[in-house]
């Protein structure tokens, strides 16, 4: 997309093959939701108490609504965690849109050496987990009680299970749920983006609620009144978390590293293909950058020469970690790391998450 404005009436506004960010569901859908989240309650209910034992500790984290949620730096704050102290922590992931699914469980890298030959086999956010976590392991198959036996084999003494709220086949020591904030006013799939009803995070020990960390003061509003909405449903045990997402290192095309405030004042494009790319694009012009294009499209698409040789050459194009992984290799982008600040509750979080690790009942 070449102009610097954000189209929003269409659930798919395209601009050639390029899509702009919206969530727009059809009302006819709706009877279709309900279906839907008549199921997702049944299905928990069915398979809550019977999930299979890792034999270590297992901590997921997850979501209720599709894609977009900072789920995927809240997994790496939690390996971290683990690392810190001395636990040896094994991340388990589906892959999902990975281009080269192999069938089994796939050792993405193991105690922090890689081990797949390319992000293709792994996914890009497996990849860029394994990348970014020196002293961890992760794991990548769809079935993900055989990975974490596999992990368990290779030595993990925890296992840290990505998206995985919804995946009941595997018992779990401590549940964690990512929320946007919004999840109140949304249904359930295909009727809108939510798995599962709000209902669920009564399964939940831990609850946090992530939002940009570059809001205007209407944002601020927006998630205050959201923080109210929630209080009165967290579960007495579970621990409510803020965080924030912010800007933390910016990697120019050249490979040297700057500060995020390096953007100020320069032309910039954004070149993205995640869930919710306009969150991005806001905390790129909040960081100062003068942002004049955009070249927006699916999540996890992976780019090419053929349409990245079309992009405007007097722009420096600015991209996520996750998108950095399906970039040609010599393509010059500047890649902006963010990473979680915790509010109130982290600390609680991040005892509880040790504590579950080092005090599990799994035998």
């Amino acid at each position: 997309c070449r102009g610097a404005g954000w189209p929003v009436r269409s659930p798919r506004v395209r601009s050639g093959r390029c899509r702009i960010e919206a969530e727009e569901f059809p009302r006819s859908a709706i009877p279709l939701g309900w279906l839907g989240a008549a199921a997702a309650r049944a299905h928990r209910a069915l398979r809550s108490r019977r999930g299979a034992s890792a034999g270590i500790p297992v901590i997921s984290v997850g979501n209720l609504a599709v894609g977009g949620t900072g789920k995927t730096p809240l997994v790496r704050e939690v390996a971290g965690w683990m690392g810190q102290e001395g636990i040896r922590a094994a991340i388990l992931s589906r892959g999902y849109a990975r281009p080269e699914a192999t069938p089994g469980t796939l050792r993405v890298s193991h105690a922090g050496k890689m081990e797949a030959m390319r992000w293709q086999l792994a996914g890009d956010e497996p990849w860029m987990l394994a990348k970014s976590l020196p002293g961890a392991s992760v794991y990548v198959g769809r079935d993900r009680v055989e990975s974490a036996l596999n992990a368990r084999a290779d030595g993990a003494q925890a296992l840290v299970l990505d998206d995985g709220f919804q995946h009941l086949r595997l018992a779990r020591d401590f549940d964690i749920v990512c929320l946007r904030g919004d999840e109140l006013g949304l249904r359930v799939l295909p009727a809108g983006p939510l798995r599962e009803p709000a209902s669920a995070l009564s399964h939940a020990d831990a609850v946090v609620h992530i939002r940009p960390g570059h809001g205007s003061p209407e944002d601020e509003e927006r998630a205050a009144a959201e923080i109210h909405q929630w209080s009165g449903r967290i579960p007495a045990r579970a621990v409510w978390v803020e965080a924030m997402l912010r800007a933390s290192r910016l990697r120019l095309p050249d490979g040297s590293e700057e500060s995020p405030g390096a953007l100020r004042g320069r032309p910039v494009g954004i070149l993205s293909g995640i869930a919710r790319p306009r969150r991005f694009a806001e905390l790129v012009s909040s960081l100062g950058g003068r942002v004049e294009a955009y070249h927006v499209r699916e999540d996890h698409h992976v780019f090419d020469f053929h349409e990245l040789d079309l992009l405007r050459e007097d722009l420096m194009w600015v991209t996520t970690e996750k998108d950095a992984v399906r970039l040609p290799r010599d393509f010059p982008a500047a890649v902006l790391t963010v990473e979680l600040q915790f509010g109130c509750g982290g600390d609680e979080l991040r005892a509880r998450v040790i504590g579950a690790c080092r005090g599990s009942k799994a035998q």
